[in-house]
């Protein structure tokens, strides 16, 4: 029965693409079919946590993992007004590292990332395909066209409802905090999803994941994991604002007149400074994160973007949280009203929370 419901689904999925996409290319097909294969196979695979927490048979760290998961889960519908569905009350081995890869691609000189267009979810600022192999040859591509590329891994990600996602077992190579927050996350793109808004979307759910953690460590009275996961947000936010230095240095570059030779030179030395500010900046951590392969390996305009498509916004979000008294309630309205927006709409008004340009009223009223 729950495989019937399952091809249900996806023929449900399949019966949204318009005609003429199926017509236009192979590759457009290709990829569709990838996609289908690959959630079926995830889908079919799922066993509920309950019933292995029940199994004599499951080691005593797993069965505790998941009965925080499961607590979790209450959690995020209880306290936090996230979906209550069956997301996340399943369980799936992949038996690899992650579950999907994703692919992002901006051109040499410019930090726009190369968006591509999807049934029902609009455009994205990356690619996603389940077989990594499938992945780098689209890389591939997009390099032999000059374009700068990154490709990585994702151990989660959310079907927005379509499906009741699982756990995956690449979730749980997580800590404890950032397990909770990849589920509450997820479900948040459940809660609100606004189609052609990658950094909207983004940057929502980044920021309901934040204080998702926050109300459940404080809640479960965990000061000692609260100050933990305050200290980890702190040097988390440090290494963005690097980021996000870089980006402004680029920006000026490729809006220079320098020659493209030179101008590959400044780019360069600009992502070298990246590095060695990284370096310094670890240096005054205690028991530091580590990003050091993300600064030393490929950094370019792509890395770059898919750092933005997460965070550029998210100040936005917990500023207007906080205006909203932090009432979640309230703040989702808030969203869900945003959303309705124009694109342009929407990201002004968004910026304009943050640089106090104008009052809340202005935007909700």
């Amino acid at each position: 029965m729950q495989h019937k419901s399952l091809i249900l689904k996806t023929c449900r999925l399949i019966l949204l693409v318009p005609l003429p996409v199926f017509l236009c290319a192979c590759s457009t097909l290709g990829y569709y079919s990838q996609s289908v294969r690959g959630q079926l196979s995830l889908m079919s695979k799922r066993v509920a946590i309950q019933n292995i927490i029940e199994d004599k048979n499951t080691p005593d760290q797993q069965r505790a993992m998941l009965k925080n998961i499961l607590s979790i889960r209450r959690f995020a519908s209880k306290r936090l007004l996230l979906p209550d569905n069956k997301s996340y009350t399943t369980y799936v081995d992949l038996k690899q590292k992650y579950v999907i890869w994703n692919v992002f691609a901006a051109p040499e000189f410019s930090l726009t990332p190369i968006s591509s267009c999807f049934l029902i979810v609009g455009c994205l600022q990356y690619k996603g395909f389940f077989a990594r192999q499938d992945a780098l040859e689209f890389a591939h591509k997009l390099r032999e066209s000059h374009n700068d590329v990154y490709v990585g891994g994702v151990s989660a990600y959310s079907t927005l409802g379509w499906f009741d996602d699982p756990i995956l077992s690449s979730m749980l190579t997580y800590g404890k905090f950032r397990l909770a927050e990849v589920i509450f996350h997820e479900l948040a793109h459940q809660l609100i999803y606004i189609k052609d808004d990658s950094e909207f979307n983004e940057a929502f759910a980044t920021a309901v994941s934040k204080v998702g953690v926050q109300r459940w460590l404080y809640e479960s009275h965990r000061e000692a994991d609260l100050d933990k996961f305050e200290r980890s947000k702190q040097w988390e936010y440090q290494f963005i604002q690097l980021i996000l230095n870089t980006r402004k240095q680029l920006e000026i570059l490729y809006g220079s007149d320098l020659d493209p030779a030179h101008m590959r030179i400044k780019k360069t030395e600009i992502f070298g400074e990246l590095r060695s500010n990284y370096y310094a900046l670890k240096a005054s951590w205690d028991n530091p994160p580590d990003y050091d392969q993300w600064v030393d390996q490929d950094l370019n305009n792509a890395k770059i973007a898919s750092v933005i498509t997460y965070y550029d916004l998210t100040k936005s979000f917990t500023t207007l949280l906080s205006l909203s008294n932090n009432d979640l309630a309230l703040f989702y309205r808030r969203v869900h009203f945003l959303g309705s927006l124009s694109k342009k709409d929407r990201h002004e008004c968004l910026q304009s929370l943050i640089d106090r340009k104008t009052n809340i009223t202005r935007c909700f009223y």
